[in-house]
């Protein structure tokens, strides 16, 4: 039985999404034991998490953006007898305990990743540096097709960036598929994997709606159709963690009914967190919005991995917030 240690910050809320993992590996009698444990272990540098860490065949960190706990999971690690450590949106301190196979993560250079990947981000990016962690969600789209071209000594890489791929879609099935891929590209198992089921980085949504928008315009169009709103409605933009909504969280949708029950138009739209500002820049500037309510926190650029860099984006935020001249309420 190989043992696969999951630590994942602000991931408190979705027991039941890994509960529902768990059950799909063991009908299929796959020989993982998954053990699973948030930022608030880690902050009390918990014994039994130190335990599985040292028992661990692979760890998988994301969130992790504290450089206390970075500092202590870097000597636990230093103990693991652990042969892989994938590590995802985290601060520079933990991206660099990254270990597949002969991969490594030096986040402070681009340099880390093959040059066409590195071509794609300048690319993306447009020189804009608040753009830099949007463009790695954008590169996940396009490596899909990618994956297939990589060469063979590009192996490990394509491993590290598969497991993204799958973690970045995160509901009960592409979770455990990416825990398949695990066993298979890792740990030598031999199990079938089905490809991502993917899903648009940001988007628009509504409790009423068989389908995720993957623009203002498609939710409008639907809007249209059933004739959800009247014209001249006061109009809410609502932002809520892509994450909430496709590990089916009740709260977004009770809170665009709260809103139209006041007789208000919502416009529901879903980010990873890192995009906030690109969905100010590029949808909402553009819309009729009277009001915006975040329940993903204060920062505009970055999301939780722009604590690691506090005050850095400021007048960026604040030149998107002055250009809505819109009132910005923070909900949580």
């Amino acid at each position: 039985m190989f043992s696969i240690v999951m630590i994942n910050g602000m991931e408190r809320f979705n027991a039941h999404i890994w509960q529902d993992v768990e059950s799909r590996l063991h009908k299929d009698a796959m020989p993982v034991r998954l053990s699973r444990f948030h930022d608030g272990h880690v902050a009390a540098q918990e014994e039994s998490l130190s335990h599985a860490i040292m028992r661990a065949d692979i760890v998988f960190i994301s969130l992790i953006n504290d450089r206390d706990q970075a500092d202590w999971l870097t000597a636990q690690l230093k103990r693991s007898r652990a042969k892989h450590v994938f590590a995802y949106e985290s601060m520079p301190e933990v991206m660099s305990l990254t270990q597949v196979g002969d991969y490594r993560i030096d986040p402070n250079k681009t340099s880390s990743m093959p040059k066409p990947m590195q071509a794609l981000l300048r690319l993306i990016t447009k020189g804009r540096d608040e753009d830099t962690l949007y463009a790695y969600t954008k590169l996940t789209k396009a490596a899909v097709k990618l994956l297939p071209l990589m060469p063979a000594k590009l192996s490990d890489f394509r491993t590290w960036l598969t497991v993204n791929i799958y973690w970045n879609q995160p509901d009960a099935a592409n979770l455990t598929q990416m825990i398949r891929l695990l066993l298979r590209d890792c740990l030598g198992q031999k199990v079938s994997v089905a490809a991502p089921q993917m899903v648009p980085s940001m988007g628009c949504f509504h409790p009423d709606a068989d389908e995720l928008f993957d623009s203002p315009a498609a939710y409008h169009r639907w809007v249209l159709k059933t004739r959800r709103y009247r014209r001249g409605q006061p109009t809410v933009a609502l932002l809520v963690f892509r994450k909430h909504l496709l590990q089916a969280q009740t709260y977004p949708n009770d809170l665009i009914r709260a809103l139209e029950a006041k007789g208000l138009a919502v416009l529901p739209i879903f980010v990873s967190g890192i995009e906030t500002h690109v969905v100010l820049r590029e949808w909402v500037a553009h819309e009729k919005v009277d009001f915006l309510i975040s329940t993903m926190g204060f920062a505009v650029v970055g999301g939780p991995a722009g604590s690691t860099r506090p005050g850095a984006h400021r007048d960026t935020a604040s030149q998107l917030l002055s250009a809505l001249d819109i009132p910005y309420m923070i909900a949580q």
